[in-house]
């Protein structure tokens, strides 16, 4: 028939899981993009409008490098909760079918908890922190605002 069982099958169960939470589509980080998107003065945009720039043109060329700075915020926010994130699994899935939606912090969390294995669980905590740091200072590096270019920042 029409139904698919998402969470049922090893293929689609952590895609389904994925969108619980969509990154970039929920309350606080539209927030976060609409306040940066506010932020931008209005000379810029009538700027923008008198040399021709509308659309997709104005959008990536003036919207985005505007709000980096914000877009940056996002980015580290949902690499930290997407890491830290094994609730939502855990109700839903608890980890399967099999093994197809044990993520990090899940097994961290069975390795603690059910395992009573603490030092791989704290382990399995410290290589999660280094990687959320590892992404972080990649991500404060190399994705430069416009202010921070023009070094106004």
């Amino acid at each position: 028939g029409w139904a698919t069982g998402w969470l049922s099958n090893p293929r689609t169960a952590l895609l389904a899981c994925a969108f619980i939470g969509f990154p970039f589509a929920s309350g606080m980080e539209v927030l976060i993009y609409y306040a940066g998107l506010a932020g931008i003065p209005q000379s810029v945009n009538e700027a923008a409008a008198l040399e021709g720039c509308t659309g997709l043109r104005k959008f990536f060329y003036i919207d985005v490098p505007m709000v980096m700075s914000q877009l940056k915020l996002i980015l580290i926010l949902t690499v930290i909760g997407g890491v830290q994130a094994y609730e939502g699994l855990f109700i839903l899935t608890k980890g399967g079918p099999g093994f197809a939606t044990t993520v990090p912090a899940l097994w961290m969390y069975y390795n603690a908890f059910s395992f009573q294995r603490m030092g791989y669980a704290c382990a399995i905590g410290v290589a999660l922190f280094a990687i959320i740091f590892g992404i972080t200072v990649i991500n404060l590096r190399y994705f430069k605002s416009t202010e921070e270019l023009e070094g106004i920042k």
